[in-house]
């Protein structure tokens, strides 16, 4: 869909999608925010419309998703804002103490499980621990990204088993 397109179907049907918007909102200025955010979006993504006959229902599902996002985000909002909630805590909070007994506990138990692992998951892991890329622990050990990203993948998911049961 070219510019040209996007903006005469977009300005021919605006008054519809305010409308649509104001039902969703119940609220003028929310819905012509709502309005413009969705053009911004479908604008960036007009690529994806190959009949600019379905332009209509296209733009309609992009403004209701976007309503979706920013209603999940101000539910989240309002739960951290709500007096006695159990996230309270962390919205109020100014600073956060990190309890370090509790993370070089934690730490110890990941390093023994981890040398509990096989040389070739534990020499991929923990090259990519240390920052090296896919490439880089390709190009280390000759075997191809594919294998180098199953190995982490692989790795990362022992550990995770090991350290559930030893938490049970």
């Amino acid at each position: 869909m070219s510019k040209f397109n996007f903006s005469e179907c977009y300005s021919k049907d605006y008054s519809l999608f305010l409308k649509f918007a104001n039902n969703l909102t119940h609220s003028r200025e929310e819905a012509k925010d709502l309005v413009q955010d969705a053009a911004v979006k479908a604008y960036r993504n007009r690529s994806g419309l190959k009949d600019f006959q379905k332009f209509r229902p296209w733009f309609y599902r992009v403004i209701y998703n976007c309503y979706m996002t920013l209603y999940k985000k101000r539910s989240r909002r309002k739960e951290l804002l709500e007096l006695g909630g159990k996230n309270r805590s962390l919205f109020f909070n100014k600073r956060q103490e990190l309890n370090k007994a509790l993370s070089s506990l934690r730490y110890s138990e990941i390093l023994k499980q981890l040398n509990n692992l096989n040389d070739k998951y534990k020499d991929a892991f923990s090259l990519h621990y240390a920052g090296y890329s896919y490439k880089e622990i390709s190009n280390q050990f000759e075997i191809p990204i594919g294998t180098v990203k199953s190995r982490i993948n692989s790795a990362r998911n022992m550990l995770k088993q090991k350290l559930d049961r030893t938490a049970a």
